[in-house]
């Protein structure tokens, strides 16, 4: 069975991990958000597997907040859109952590300054 849903596209485990945690929240909303992880900025294609299970579905990538990401994220948002994926993304360099620091990937949202959250919320919608 193929999932309906839209994808939340993240890069790293470590973001997938959080990514798990953040879309438990969306299941009140009644959008579920399904986690998927590009292992690295480094990824260039998607497995033969893994194709079926995109192609068509809105994706919304979260890469991390640097050079390397955004360069991945556009060419993850290329390659699903050739896919027929319909894409997007989300900039997480505006937030930042409760420390003072900026977010610089999807995990560091668990940190985040409380008053931004409303904002983090928008990933969801």
């Amino acid at each position: 069975m193929h999932g309906t849903g839209p994808i939340l596209l993240v890069e790293g485990s470590g973001d997938f991990v959080a990514a798990h945690y953040f879309c438990a929240f969306t299941k009140r909303s009644g959008t579920r958000w399904q986690p998927v992880a590009m292992l690295g900025a480094s990824v260039k294609t998607l497995h033969p597997d893994a194709i079926p299970l995109l192609t068509g579905r809105r994706v919304r990538i979260v890469p991390h907040a640097d050079k390397a990401g955004a360069k991945a994220g556009l060419h993850w948002a290329k390659l699903l859109g050739s896919h027929r994926c319909f894409v997007d993304g989300f900039d997480l360099a505006r937030l930042t952590k409760s420390d003072g620091f900026p977010v610089s990937d999807l995990n560091d949202c668990t940190t985040l300054l409380p008053e931004q959250e409303p904002e983090l919320h928008q990933l969801f919608l």
